[in-house]
C-alpha cells in the first residue's frame, strides 16, 4: 500500500547525491565507466522519487474530489462483481477505389477488461500510485569503491547524476499520464457497460453459485464451504431488436 514515511525519512536529495566525492587519488576509464553507470541509476531513482513526492502531494490536496468521482464501490454488483471495461473508439473516415466509395462508421464498442471478482473495491490511488517507487534512496548505501575521488571522477560523477535525475523526473511524469489515462479509461468504461447493460445492449455476465458444504482434511474442518464462479462473461447482444433505452 502506498506510503509516504520513507520518503519523509529519505536524505537523498540532488545535492546529496552530488557532494559525494573524497578528494584526488588516482582513477582509471573502468572506474569512470562505473561511475557513469551508477550515477545515472541513483540520479533517476531520486529523480523519479523527488517528482512522484510532488504528484502525490498535488493529487492528495484534491482526494475528496477524487473519492467523489471515482468512486467504484458502487459499480460492484451484488452478486460481487466489479463490471467489465467497455471502451468507445470513433470510426475513421476512409475512401476506396479513387475516392467512388467511402466507407465510415460512427462508434464501436469492445469488452478490454472482463467483469471479475474483487474482495474490496479498487480506489483512484491503486491506479495513480501504481509504479511509483517507495524504495528509500540514501548516498549512504552506495559502494565506496565508486566515490569520486579526481576532478574527472567528480565531473562524470555530477553529470551523470543530474542526466538520471531529468530521466527520473520525465518517467515519474510519464507513468503518472499513464496511470490517470487507465484510470479514467477503466472507470468510464464501467460505466459504459453499465448503461449498455441497462439498454440491453450487452448481456451480464452469468454468475453460478457451488451449493454450501462441509470439507474435512485431517487437520481442519470447514463448514459453509461454496463458490461463486463467472460461468459466461459478459457478450455484445447481436439481437438489435432486444435493444431499448438506458435510464
Amino acid at each position: 500500500m502506498f506510503s509516504q514515511t520513507a520518503w519523509a525519512e529519505s536524505s537523498s536529495t540532488l545535492e546529496d547525491i552530488l557532494s559525494f566525492s573524497r578528494g584526488n587519488v588516482p582513477v582509471n576509464e573502468a572506474k569512470l565507466m562505473t561511475i557513469n553507470e551508477f550515477g545515472m541509476r541513483v540520479g533517476a531513482q531520486a529523480g523519479m522519487i523527488s517528482r512522484a513526492k510532488e504528484i502525490v502531494a498535488r493529487i492528495e490536496n484534491r482526494s475528496a474530489d477524487l473519492d467523489r468521482i471515482f468512486a467504484f464501490q458502487p459499480l460492484i454488483s451484488s452478486d460481487g462483481f466489479l463490471p467489465p471495461v467497455i471502451a468507445q473508439s470513433s470510426q475513421k473516415f476512409e475512401t476506396l477505389n479513387s475516392a467512388q466509395r467511402a466507407e465510415f462508421a460512427g462508434v464501436t464498442y469492445k469488452i478490454i477488461t472482463p467483469a471479475r471478482f474483487v474482495r474490496v473495491a479498487p480506489t483512484w490511488r491503486d491506479y495513480l500510485f501504481a509504479g511509483i517507487s517507495e524504495k528509500r534512496l540514501s548516498v549512504d548505501s552506495l559502494p565506496q569503491a565508486i566515490k569520486p575521488s579526481t576532478t574527472e571522477e567528480k565531473s562524470e560523477w555530477e553529470k551523470s547524476v543530474r542526466n538520471g535525475w531529468d530521466v527520473g523526473i520525465k518517467q515519474a511524469d510519464q507513468i503518472f499520464i499513464e496511470n490517470m489515462g487507465r484510470l479514467k479509461r477503466d472507470y468510464m468504461g464501467m460505466l459504459r457497460y453499465l448503461s449498455m447493460s441497462d439498454a440491453k445492449m450487452i448481456k451480464r455476465p452469468v454468475v453460478s453459485k457451488t451449493a454450501e458444504s462441509v470439507k474435512i482434511t485431517n487437520n481442519e474442518i470447514a463448514i459453509g464451504v461454496g463458490a461463486d464462479e463467472i460461468s459466461m462473461p459478459a457478450i455484445m447482444e447481436k439481437d438489435q431488436g432486444a435493444w431499448g433505452s438506458a435510464d
